[in-house]
């Protein structure tokens, strides 16, 4: 029997929109062309040949026969634009223009490679193959990719607008033009702007069907051309007929989309089960014991893959949607990703595709994206069961963890050797190696052991050693001097070069895990209390119990404030910093909370309850781009009230994204660190990304330094100057090259710049500071020891440099 067809993907129409421009001009000249391609668009999108066909010849046909009723006068581009619709008022277009925005607002905040790959698919109007080419990844992930993109997209259109019809409403217009939209109908699809409604259709499209937007059926407009036009579509060519020659063999048409999920069991004959054998996509191994749930309707198969990675569903399906979700292990929080034809499957939501039953025999390969398989040669004392394990991949010489899956960790599982399997993501790729670590550790926190591996991809060979060692743990309860519990205080414990740190929860309480058995000195810190340091002894296979009470500082009252824009229209989220002038790690937080005035304007409010006495400095962080605030900081002391801030929202504006590569192979790098200071501002957080980073609405009249770097790359500095000028959307090109770099500025005990300070790393003289007290210095590791000595002899130990921070002040005597 046939197969039902899945819904045509406007990103499928998308590859073929040149050609099928070509087409309609050959045949009815450049006059009605447009309308031509227009018509076979949203035809195509309401139902599509039989997915084992080619598309190509199919549109052909499509095309073709809607000229000839052109020719006959059914549907004529005069009748179009002489069409009765309304032009749209000046609040109409007001509404399409927002929702444009709204849009590229909600792609922008994705996170990479999403964002990019979206923006190079919609709004550069590559295919998927081409952005595989240029990303240098398979077209199945750059498909993967877009899928989730899409997914996420809807989700944030959905919590923006509260509704899903509110948003579908809005860009609707942008995916199905009035008559009236003569300049929309002048662009070809292949145009940047083609495509980009060609992203709102697919949004639109996807959770309701297309027929559920055009309307069924309605006179002069109606859809009665665009069904003679597919039902004629198959009937094979006129003699004569001018056509390419690509579009001369045949083609079944499907008529109608996939109906829904029968609820009723199917006649016998009519269904048949489903083989497919899970790979790895970047190796193509099998990959064995995987779960995952086949279903139609109601009826549902949960299966796992046997040790050559095939599984077959014991139900029998009918012809027309399946869904897939993949679990892997109940106990495994990932983003694995499947791909099958044109859907990509995550394990947080199931995604429809076609299914045949007269391919029953053939067995379907699955690729997912899946990180490593370690066998294990577990040392562990008896009564320490593997279900109590969980393991981790990490770089050897890092100061920070780096763990190769973006969130938790993957079990360990019995057979006959314990093994794990870890979830493949973006974030995961540790540059800074081989060899990693694997680490191994209990559940309970006081058993931990690490073994080294040579690889991150595949099914690893032989077993990892891995001797699990007793640790301690380090708890109690962090509370006032009323006996009140203190949350979110930072509590860590340390010596030497072993530092493990967490927070106190709503309760007071904290827990620090897998301490090694040593002697600690243990520190809270709180912005409202005074700093507390204790000496602390950890015992192996043992709780440490630890309370801490925090006195109070001398609260000297609130500080609260305004915030205005020079448009009179910004209410983008804003962060108020409070810290410390002697500390700026001490911090107060605040959002801002705006409201539109009288006039229209909007306006924010702020405060800081109860601060501490002692002096401190504001700033504003726009969290949504960089504009500038005015004045750039506040030197305040509570009690303060009335304090001011204007965000220059009317300056020029660009988008800048950063691509980062390996200084000497030209591979982009699939994950780097980004730093940066706008304008003269406090630096704005080290933040990490993968793919591209992106910074949103920065002025281009202003300044910008930013420091890019990469586990094993020497950092790179630059300034706005570093990107491509013109247009809204510009691009830095930042080559890493291996090694370590830092910039260090020469401080005194008062502030000033301290110039002429050499600098020796690791018993080598490498840099003097300049006039402004600055020096950059480089290494080919990341260096044990870094001395500042003046000319006076004055010296200072700089233990910790953080290549990642745009300058790193360290404080020397003059």
């Amino acid at each position: 029997m046939s197969a039902r067809p899945a819904p045509l993907q406007i990103e499928d129409l998308l590859d073929h929109a040149e050609w099928i421009g070509r087409l309609a001009r050959r045949l009815v000249g450049d006059a009605h062309a447009d309308d031509l391609v227009q018509e076979t668009w949203l035809a195509a999108l309401r139902t599509r040949p039989r997915t084992d066909r080619s598309l190509r010849p199919w549109l052909a046909r499509v095309v073709r026969n809607f000229a000839r009723q052109h020719a006959r006068g059914a549907r004529s581009a005069e009748q179009l634009t002489e069409s009765s619709a309304p032009l749209p008022s000046a609040a109409e277009l007001a509404e399409r223009a927002e929702a444009q925005a709204t849009l590229v607002r909600a792609v922008l905040a994705l996170d990479e490679p999403q964002r990019s790959t979206v923006l190079l698919r919609y709004f550069e109007g590559m295919t998927s193959e081409q952005i595989a080419s240029r990303l240098g990844v398979p077209a199945a992930t750059v498909r993967s990719r877009l899928r989730r993109a899409l997914d996420e997209l809807r989700g944030r259109l959905d919590a923006t607008a509260g509704d899903r019809g509110a948003w579908l409403a809005a860009l609707t217009p942008l995916t199905f033009p009035a008559p009236w939209t003569v300049g929309f109908l002048a662009m070809k699809l292949s145009t940047k702007v083609g495509v980009a409604c060609g992203l709102a259709a697919l949004l639109a499209v996807g959770g309701y069907g297309l027929r559920r937007l055009v309307p069924a059926s309605g006179g002069e407009h109606g859809n009665a051309p665009a069904e003679t036009a597919l039902e004629t579509a198959g009937q094979g060519e006129q003699p004569g007929s001018s056509v390419d020659a690509a579009a001369s063999p045949a083609s079944e048409v499907a008529r109608a989309p996939i109906p829904a999920s029968p609820t009723t069991e199917p006649a016998a004959s009519d269904t048949a089960t489903w083989r497919g054998r899970l790979v790895d996509e970047r190796t193509g191994e099998s990959v064995p014991r995987f779960q995952l749930v086949v279903g139609q309707g109601d009826r549902k198969d949960e299966l796992e893959s046997d040790a050559d990675g095939l599984f077959t569903t014991t139900t029998a399906f009918a012809a027309g949607a399946l869904e897939l979700r993949l679990n892997d292990h109940p106990e495994v929080a990932r983003n694995t990703m499947l791909q099958i034809g044109a859907s990509t499957l995550d394990r947080s939501s199931a995604t429809s595709f076609a299914f045949d039953p007269a391919q029953a025999a053939v067995v379907h390969d699955v690729p997912i994206e899946v990180g490593p398989t370690y066998r294990l040669d577990l040392g562990k004392p008896p009564e320490l069961a593997l279900e109590d394990l969980v393991a981790t991949v990490l770089a050897k010489d890092r100061t920070w963890r780096n763990y190769l899956r973006a969130v938790g960790s993957t079990p360990v599982r019995a057979g006959d050797r314990p093994w794990s399997r870890f979830g493949r993501s973006p974030r995961g790729t540790l540059e800074n190696g081989p060899p990693w670590i694997l680490e191994v550790r209990s559940t309970d926190g006081l058993w931990l052991g690490r073994g080294e591996v040579d690889s991150i991809v595949g099914i690893y060979p032989g077993a990892v050693h891995v001797e699990l060692e007793s640790r301690g743990r380090v708890v109690g309860q962090v509370l006032d001097t009323g006996g009140a519990p203190v949350a979110d205080v930072s509590v860590s414990v340390h010596a030497g070069d072993t530092r493990e740190a967490t927070k106190t929860d709503e309760r007071g309480a904290y827990t620090i895990e897998w301490v090694p058995p040593a002697s600690y000195a243990i520190e809270a810190h709180s912005p409202r209390h005074e700093p507390v340091q204790a000496a602390c002894e950890v015992r192996a296979n043992e709780d440490t119990t630890h309370d801490v009470t925090l006195v109070a500082l001398q609260r000297s009252g609130a500080i609260s404030g305004t915030l205005a824009s020079r448009t009179g229209e910004y209410a983008e989220p804003v962060l108020l910093v409070l810290a410390a002038k002697d500390d700026l790690a001490r911090q107060l937080h605040a959002m801002a909370q705006w409201q539109a005035s009288e006039d229209g304007t909007q306006h924010g409010t702020f405060a800081f309850e109860d601060v501490p006495s002692g002096d401190y400095v504001l700033w504003a962080h726009s969290v949504m781009d960089c504009f500038a605030w005015s004045p750039t900081q506040h030197a305040v002391r509570p009690p303060a009230s009335g304090l001011e801030l204007v965000c220059l929202d009317d300056a020029p504006t660009a988008h800048l994204s950063f691509r980062v590569l390996d200084a000497e192979t030209g591979a982009k790098l699939d994950s780097f660190h980004l730093s940066y200071s706008a304008n003269g501002a406090l630096e704005m957080g080290i933040g990490m990304s993968t793919d591209a980073a992106h910074l949103l609405d920065v002025p281009t009249d202003g300044s910008l330094d930013w420091a890019v770097g990469a586990d094993g790359y020497a950092t790179a500095f630059g300034t706005l100057a570093d990107f491509t000028s013109g247009g809204s959307f510009r691009t830095a090109e930042v080559q890493l090259e291996r090694g370590w770099r830092a910039r260090i500025q020469a401080v005194a005990p008062d502030g000033a710049a301290v110039s002429g300070v050499s600098i020796t790393v690791d018993g080598t003289r490498v840099a003097t500071t300049d006039e402004d007290g600055f020096a950059t210095i480089q290494a080919d590791a990341r260096p044990a020891a870094i001395v500042l000595r003046t000319r006076t002899g004055s010296t200072a130990t700089a233990d910790s440099v953080y290549d990642l921070k745009l300058s790193n002040e360290v404080t020397v005597n003059r």
